[in-house]
């Protein structure tokens, strides 16, 4: 039961700390970086989500211009991440957010 608790606890920790982590890195961080989507590597050719991450870094930093030429899915993408976000972070502190989101698990 302990490590159940010391688990969650680490859990909730985290969850809480990443996107702000992600908020500290500058948005710049990996635009010079190579692509590690397989559909880049394998085939040489880019895929729906190629440039998410380097978008949502830059929506992250209200970059708004620069997560467009990224990926323009971003702002579809973007708000449902929040979404997810905040439910699972309402269901790790026992106070649910966004119930309806039950529905698609």
């Amino acid at each position: 039961m302990k490590i159940k608790n010391f688990l969650k606890g680490l859990l909730s920790i985290l969850w809480i700390v990443i996107p702000f982590l992600l908020w500290v890195i500058p948005a710049d961080f990996l635009d010079d970086k190579p692509p590690i989507c397989p559909s880049v590597i394998i085939l040489k050719m880019e895929c729906f989500g190629c440039g998410m991450t380097r978008a949502t870094l830059h929506l992250m930093h209200l970059e708004f211009e620069t997560a467009w030429n990224f990926n323009k899915l971003i702002f579809i993408v973007f708000p449902f991440l929040v979404i997810v976000y905040l439910h699972v972070l309402g269901k790790i502190i026992n106070y649910p957010m966004f119930n309806w989101v039950k529905k698609f698990y």
